[in-house]
């Protein structure tokens, strides 16, 4: 069912199903609501039609805006990504989202019907080889095993590579792949040989794998029709994880029909390589993530929050996690951006890795080597390896300092965005991904396009969520909290006594501005747990050893608005002189009501 995912500011995300047409408006009687009063009555209408999803402009005051252009009429697709005055609605079709390719997408009525075929299904018992075939299985495990051994602290694609590999070299096959079940149920392809998902997936005897599948036995498929196609002979064993087949190893060659020793030999490899999966029960049954102990001042593991902003954030996290789209993280330096966007790939439940990129720290000559990967030979010193982004499949890749990529770099990553394949540099050989990307920055990327330095189409991609993480100045509740984590975190590594920091310490602390926010915080921490091992920290201490604090006046600075805050104050107490009436309100502060609206979405006010 097609989704809307709904956010104002960055902020307040929520979700709307739907399987009709729904309406866009401030009226009550929308199916989505928007209140603002810069949103029309009936502003906008997304229609089914013939199977497709189109938004339509109801001749609202305000338009409805793609980018920086308005739009009349809209086709949406998976991940489009439209504003509405300060709203921002991303459309979600679950049916065109990014997958692997399914193994049992399309199946051939011909081998659902098995003629002139011959099907040997057999469970596995070493009992029933000779004593030289017991001896070429024994032989094969403790090589397999050993290679296993190796490969123990790799990742778990590689792993399937090697088994799939070793089962092609022991049994002669020609080709061949491994499927497994994703969270949806659904057999995915997660390694192949000598085969293409997307031509070859035709030549899948689709009967036998829903039979290993099903009944959790190893199968083989000899065919002896004169004209012999490509996967005539068929060996299918099904890899097993808590006495339940979660998927399965599928090979095939011409020359001549499969035998038991080959059925016996994929079955070992496959019992061997199971025990060194994760266990899928064991992921999916983890307990949900909740907010519920954040009262507490703790999210979990390293993460601290108790203000009700980065409450709201985090609750955001949880709810555009599972949606695979990319997102776009805003905060100044220090903030804990790569935090965020690590608690987005756990909260998503990605099997795979969460990889970083650090797009200022990476020559421009080699990032691209570096994003996409590379084949011997492709530039001097070239050698095989993978891109960030293969290694980030199945899972995410957080480009941190995205505004620092080479404008020369950027329609690369957006026709990544768009396909989701990668080509190494000098290859050939096109692979396909399943990669959301997260970008972080904390620069201004809107002046950017303005100035012509980052791609405005690429900010739209990659902004199809935006997470805007607060400084450490708005969030005062958490001060406390951070600098009692640091100090207990660092004297338990170190070996050292906690230090004890005094209320009135503590409260210089709270009251200082922290412009390098966080990492700044830390550092302090760090320092004071050195100088003070096991002793109080007195407000004098704090001045006397850190530079930063000496002859500040946090009172003076907490207490005194800023120009900006004062005409907030100013325009708040206009809207109450007039009831809430902004026109009338607009004529109290002598401005034009469209001068009005503007400040008002400037400072994020709302009518109650």
């Amino acid at each position: 069912m097609p989704e809307i995912i709904v956010c104002q500011n960055s902020k307040n995300y929520h979700v709307i199903s739907f399987d009709q047409d729904i309406s866009i408006g401030r009226d009550s009687n929308n199916g989505i609501k928007l209140l603002s009063p810069q949103v029309s009555r009936k502003h906008a209408r997304i229609q089914k039609e013939d199977g497709l999803y189109r938004l339509v402009d109801l001749n609202s005051t305000n338009s409805v805006w793609l980018g920086a252009e308005k739009v009349q009429s809209l086709e949406l697709v998976h991940g489009s990504t439209f504003r509405i005055a300060d709203f921002f609605l991303t459309f979600i079709d679950e049916q065109t989202k990014f997958s692997h390719q399914l193994v049992l997408e399309d199946e051939n009525e011909e081998e659902k019907q098995g003629a002139n075929e011959t099907m040997l299904s057999v469970s596995f018992n070493l009992q029933e080889v000779d004593t030289p075939e017991e001896l070429e299985l024994i032989t094969a495990a403790r090589k397999w095993s050993s290679k296993v051994q190796t490969l123990q602290k790799k990742d778990e694609d590689e792993l399937l590579d090697e088994a799939l590999r070793a089962i092609i070299n022991q049994t002669g096959s020609e080709a061949g792949f491994i499927a497994l079940r994703d969270s949806d149920h659904e057999l995915v392809y997660r390694a192949t040989e000598n085969f293409d998902p997307y031509t070859d997936n035709r030549h899948v005897h689709h009967a036998t794998v829903k039979l290993v599948i099903s009944e959790g036995n190893a199968v083989i498929v000899n065919k002896h029709d004169q004209q012999v196609k490509k996967g005539a002979h068929v060996l299918c064993t099904p890899l097993m994880q808590d006495n339940e087949p979660t998927g399965c190893c599928y090979c095939f060659r011409q020359h001549s029909p499969y035998l038991a020793r080959d059925k016996h030999i994929s079955q070992l490899v496959m019992l061997i390589t199971s025990s060194h999966l994760p266990d899928q029960k064991t992921e999916e049954d983890k307990e949900d993530i909740t907010l519920n102990n954040s009262e507490k001042g703790r999210y979990r593991k390293n993460i601290i929050i108790k203000s009700q902003n980065m409450v709201n954030l985090y609750h955001d996290v949880q709810t555009i996690a599972p949606i695979n789209v990319p997102a776009l993280i805003l905060g100044e330096p220090g903030t804990g951006k790569e935090m965020v966007a690590e608690e987005l790939h756990n909260c998503s439940r990605r099997k795979g890795a969460f990889i970083t990129l650090n797009c200022s720290a990476i020559p421009e000559g080699i990032f691209e080597s570096e994003l996409f990967g590379s084949v011997k030979g492709a530039y001097q010193d070239a050698q095989n390896k993978p891109g960030k982004l293969e290694l980030a499949d199945n899972g995410t890749l957080f480009l941190d300092e995205i505004g620092d990529m080479a404008l020369s770099l950027q329609p690369k990553l957006l026709r990544f965005l768009e396909n989701q394949e990668v080509t190494r540099l000098g290859d050939t050989r096109v692979r396909k991904l399943n990669v959301r990307v997260v970008a972080a920055t904390n620069q201004n990327l809107q002046e950017m396009i303005e100035k012509r330095t980052f791609r405005a189409d690429l900010f739209q991609r990659l902004s199809c969520f935006s997470l805007k993480i607060p400084p450490l100045v708005e969030r005062g509740e958490d001060i406390e909290l951070l600098v009692r984590f640091f100090l207990e975190k660092f004297s338990q590594e170190y070996g050292w006594g906690a230090p004890r920091i005094l209320p009135k310490a503590m409260e210089m602390l709270a009251k200082y501005n922290w412009p390098g926010n966080v990492r700044e915080l830390r550092n302090v921490s760090l320092r004071m747990a050195v100088h003070f091992q096991g002793k109080a920290i007195t407000p004098e201490d704090i001045t006397r050893h850190f530079d930063e604090f000496e002859g500040h006046s946090p009172k003076k600075v907490a207490a005194f608005p800023t120009l900006e805050q004062m005409e907030k104050n100013h325009m708040y107490d206009a809207l109450q002189e007039a009831s809430w009436n902004i026109s009338d309100a607009s004529k109290l502060l002598g401005i034009a009501r469209s001068t009005f609206y503007k400040k008002m979405e400037k400072y994020d006010i709302t009518l109650p």
